[in-house]
């Protein structure tokens, strides 16, 4: 079974500036029934060596532990001989910009006017108003987008049968355990499969 993880790109957290929460989504294939699987097993990384997915290798121990336990509470059993099913994941942080209109502060309008009203007459008036003008420059600014993606497969097709998408924002002040726990935890309570154990 030779899958790799650039063939199986699983589960996406995104953390977008604008959107600080977790945000998760998943897809099951069509006219896939889910239920009939009952084992898995794990997609060996396709290098382990790569130097250039380093933060990937201080969470994979963690990611790996809390899908086991998810996918154990789903009622999945792990089977290296002769699985079922095969799961994948990945993560990846990536530089975005977004866009945005910086407000004009301290802007200076005139407006006034004059005219004649029943019973009175209003002379010509000019009010200074300094107020923010809506609008503005558009501005970039730049964030991580944070992305971790689970795929489930058939073992014998190898065809993809689920992915689960988190998405959350990356900052300075991120907890990336906790978010990776919330990440996993709400990607597999999107899995349609419920065993009894």
């Amino acid at each position: 079974m030779k899958l790799t993880l650039l063939n199986c790109f699983v589960v996406v957290i995104i953390i977008a500036a604008c959107a600080p929460g977790l945000k998760t989504t998943s897809k099951t294939e069509k006219d896939v029934k889910l239920d009939n699987y009952k084992t898995y097993a794990w997609i060996a990384p396709h290098n382990p060596d790569d130097e250039s997915r380093k933060d990937d290798k201080i969470y994979a121990p963690l990611i790996r532990r809390l899908c086991e336990e998810a996918l154990a509470k789903k009622g999945l059993k792990v089977d290296t001989l002769h699985p079922d099913a095969v799961f994948a994941f990945d993560t990846r942080v990536e530089e975005r910009v977004k866009y945005g209109r910086a407000a004009v502060s301290n802007a200076t309008y005139f407006y006034g006017g004059s005219g004649y009203y029943p019973g009175y007459y209003v002379g010509s008036a000019y009010y200074d108003n300094n107020q923010v003008i809506p609008g503005g420059e558009v501005m970039p600014e730049e964030y991580d987008q944070g992305m971790l993606g689970i795929q489930m497969f058939d073992a014998q097709t190898k065809k993809v049968l689920w992915r689960g998408y988190a998405e959350k924002e990356l900052t300075a002040k991120t907890d990336v355990e906790a978010t990776i726990k919330k990440a996993v935890k709400d990607i597999f309570i999107l899995l349609p499969i419920k065993h009894r154990q």
